[in-house]
């Protein structure tokens, strides 16, 4: 996806967010066949900044890697 929101993308996505019970991220990106994971989805990024939701950016999330949680020692406690 070239990142360009699609006047039929868009409406499909309004409707689904007008919708009693909201969508989640992942069918919102399920919806417009996005490859990218949905937090990590421009358009579904602008979407739900437009519609004021909170998210979290891929940068404010904790990488998959064993390593980069913070282990806790109950030793130290």
């Amino acid at each position: 996806m070239d990142g360009k929101l699609k006047k039929s993308d868009l409406q499909r996505l309004e409707k689904m967010a007008s919708k009693p019970d909201p969508p989640t991220q992942a069918s919102m990106a399920k919806a417009l066949n996005d490859s990218a994971s949905s937090h990590a989805s421009r358009v579904t990024q602008k979407f739900l900044t437009d519609q004021q939701k909170q998210f979290l950016r891929p940068q404010q999330r904790m990488p998959n890697s064993s390593g980069a949680a913070q282990t806790i020692s109950y030793g130290d406690i």
